[in-house]
């Protein structure tokens, strides 16, 4: 008995394992076309992204020029306001208005110069050198740009036509009785 149980044994093992040779055979060839399939899906992805990321480079590299543009605009006007203050007079407002006008003509050229790896990395720097004006900065300008936000956002529409319902479902207010009226003099 013992060797029919060890033939037994032989015989299940043996056909087990053919079991798990077919198995494997019939997968192999769908593991390896998941494989592909999922390389393919990684590398459409990575394009996908990198033409996201370069079309948002190329539109903030063109709002950096037009913002270098308008500021050599407002260097430019403060430049004639300058002139027009010298001429009737107002030489120290105009010699001031001319340091502003210099100042922003830098930051103009500044803006122009640098492309926005550059401008990133300055700004890097700059919040380690002196990090709390860095944060104060950002949060004035998270501020402005709140401000911005809330001021562009459209009205909400109101339709008169819906008021009569509000008021509807709106409860009375309470009159002051005697009694609560003793309560607050009391």
């Amino acid at each position: 008995m013992n060797e029919q149980a060890r033939r037994v044994e032989e015989k299940s093992e043996s056909n087990v394992d053919k079991a798990v040779s077919a198995v494997q055979e019939k997968v192999a060839p769908v593991r390896e076309e998941v494989k592909q399939k999922s390389g393919e899906m990684l590398n459409e992805a990575k394009a996908a992204a990198g033409q996201v990321g370069e079309q948002a480079k190329n539109t903030l590299a063109s709002q950096k020029d037009e913002a270098a543009r308008q500021l050599g605009g407002l260097a430019e006007s403060l430049r004639q306001t300058s002139r027009q203050l010298r001429q009737q007079d107002q030489g120290a407002i105009a010699s001031y208005s001319n340091k502003v006008a210099d100042q922003i003509d830098r930051a103009s050229g500044y803006l122009q110069e640098r492309n926005l790896d550059d401008l990133r990395h300055d700004a890097e720097a700059f919040a380690r050198r002196q990090p709390e004006i860095f944060i104060g900065g950002a949060f004035t300008l998270g501020l402005l740009v709140a401000r911005f936000l809330r001021s562009s956002a459209p009205e909400p529409d109101y339709q008169p036509s819906q008021e009569p319902y509000r008021q509807a479902y709106t409860a009375p207010r309470p009159t002051q009785t005697a009694v609560s009226r003793q309560r607050v003099q009391g």
